[in-house]
């Protein structure tokens, strides 16, 4: 049946009911302007790994290269331009060599060292290539894609030691060191009114740190024995990471001296990040065989980043940053047998996530603007799963 072109989709109710069962409706897209968009990726790969025990049980290198034919592609119209002229194309056709190698030396039964070194490729994603406007979140800024992006290359270096004080414990210290080429980044553009983002290609950036891990059950709290330790059935487990990056732009050339900030941190990158986490776990409830009938486990978990840079300003805009933000996290689960219970309380703290931007004080001084600010509210849920044909759980 025909309804017309002036349906409302998101209000059924008006058209389907008891009296018109078995009516057949059609919705379509009415593709003008740039409505219209189509993307496609295809990624041809090949690898070849080799591993070589220069010291058996102690020294082992491995190394090989893979390589990369892809092809990444959107058809677009602008919303410019009319609606019968052709579609434009932006195509990436690349050919790359990715070499890595690695390194692990046992330097006892608790103790491993490791050196990794490689090379990665960073593909925009579809809508940072689209040049249509979009709001990725509600409220949030209108982004709109670039269709001239290309792909980055990124290097990468790592030095890791792992210690194992037992078989569920671990102690680990990595530094990290990366030099990315073309890599992409969020921009803040001029714009008559509102604000608007794009992407666009940096010229290259340096990213170094370090990162601290632990996972360790907290017997040793207590001199009791292990069978009387009251806190034998908790663990936590950390990890905190130090990260410097920076973006240097060199003015001189062609097209680099709309940016604001010649020298600034890289977009997206913390300069620390922090997360932890408490668990509670034991099982009771001893049947025949001496197995437990039920086991439950109580997790709170935390997680902080520190103000990283949100989007890069250009033509005298300032760099806008998001604020450090604290979450808290607690998921409740019992099992018995097959059935699993689940309770899951999301962003306990619900705190509020702000975007500020930099602007030139009255003193000369720089003083920050808030952009933009929301909180997302918390999340409550409560599952029960049941696993079929697995047996009961030990």
């Amino acid at each position: 049946q025909a309804v017309g072109s002036n349906v409302d989709i998101m209000n059924p109710t008006q058209y389907i009911s008891p009296s018109d069962y078995g009516i057949t409706y059609d919705v379509s897209n009415a593709a003008l302007g740039d409505r219209e968009h189509t993307a496609e990726m295809i990624v041809n790969a090949a690898y070849l790994n080799g591993v070589y025990d220069v010291l058996p049980a102690k020294l082992s290198v491995i190394a090989g290269v893979r390589v990369e034919q892809s092809n990444q592609s959107i058809n677009y119209r602008r919303q410019t331009t009319s609606i019968f002229s052709p579609q434009e194309v932006a195509s990436l056709d690349t050919i790359a060599f990715l070499p890595s190698f690695g390194m692990r030396y046992n330097l006892g039964e608790k103790n491993v060292f490791r050196l990794s070194a490689s090379q990665t490729i960073s593909r925009p994603g579809f809508r940072e290539l689209a040049p249509f406007e979009y709001t990725e979140f509600f409220a949030g800024i209108k982004n709109i894609g670039n269709p001239n992006l290309s792909n980055g290359t990124n290097y990468n270096f790592d030095v890791k030691y792992e210690h194992y004080p037992s078989a569920t414990e671990a102690i680990n210290v990595t530094g990290f060191y990366k030099q990315l080429v073309n890599p992409i980044e969020k921009t803040m553009l001029a714009t008559a009114s509102g604000q608007l983002q794009s992407f666009q290609n940096t010229q290259g950036a340096t990213v170094a740190g370090v990162e601290f891990e632990i996972n360790k059950n907290l017997a040793f709290l207590s001199r009791k024995p292990l069978s009387d330790n009251p806190f034998r059935y908790f663990s936590m487990s950390a990890n905190a990471a130090y990260i410097y990056s920076l973006v240097t732009i060199d003015t001189t050339v062609a097209g680099a001296n709309v940016v604001t900030n010649s020298e600034r941190p890289l977009q997206g990158a913390s300069p620390y990040l922090a997360n932890a986490d408490l668990s509670y776990e034991r099982g009771f409830g001893l049947d025949s065989l001496g197995n437990y009938k039920y086991r439950a486990t109580i997790t709170m978990s935390y997680n902080i980043f520190g103000r990283r840079l949100f989007a890069a300003g250009v033509q005298g805009i300032g760099d806008s940053y998001e604020v450090p933000v604290n979450t808290l996290n607690l998921v409740a689960k019992l099992s018995r047998g097959d059935w699993d219970f689940k309770l899951r309380v999301a962003n306990i703290l619900n705190p509020r996530f702000a975007i500020v931007q930099e602007v030139k004080g009255d003193n000369g001084g720089t003083d920050y603007l808030v952009t933009n600010q929301y909180r997302i509210g918390q999340t409550v849920s409560l599952s029960i799963n049941y696993n079929i044909g697995l047996g009961s759980k030990k």
